[in-house]
């Protein structure tokens, strides 16, 4: 039998071994202004070894600035002294997770089924395409993207891609 024909031949083709840590250790270097802003120290909490995934470096450095962007975003409706923001690097079986943990106002029952559609924004002017984008980015690589409320507050957007072949 032929192969199952991929998807977006022209997204395959740009998969490789991308390590998590370096990708976050990255945009939070790009987003340094706008932690400085916003009075937050981001947290790296890395796995024991490298997490490598297979992933397009360009989207995955796209997703993690959005997932990013979406926390910051969050923590400027709490006070400064609670704004956490950390990122959880993990290997489950042959995925890799990237964790994104936020101790902002979190995700209300009602909005969680729609937070990652596109156009559902709960911002007042908010245009709603950054998880929605990173969803799509997500599924693009074989991977998927996972919203939860986090207690005691806060919200953890889980990604999980394949782990590149040793």
């Amino acid at each position: 039998a032929p192969p199952p024909a991929v998807e977006r031949p022209e997204l395959a083709a740009q998969l490789q071994p991308v390590a998590l840590d370096d990708a976050v250790r990255n945009a939070f270097y790009l987003l340094e202004p706008q932690f400085q802003h916003a009075a937050v120290s981001p947290q790296l909490q890395a796995a024991p070894q490298p997490v490598v995934v297979l992933a397009d470096p360009v989207a995955l450095d796209q997703l993690i600035h959005n997932l990013l962007l979406n926390a910051l975003q969050a923590l400027e409706r709490v006070p400064p002294h609670e704004r956490n923001l950390k990122v959880v690097l993990a290997l489950d079986k042959a995925r890799g997770l990237l964790e994104v943990v936020d101790t902002g106002p979190g995700i209300a029952p009602e909005v969680m089924p729609r937070i990652l559609e596109p156009f559902f924004s709960t911002r007042e002017g908010g245009l709603g395409l950054g998880l929605s984008l990173c969803e799509t980015l997500a599924t693009g690589m074989g991977g998927n993207l996972a919203a939860h409320d986090n207690p005691p507050r806060g919200a953890m957007f889980t990604l999980s891609l394949p782990l590149a072949r040793a």
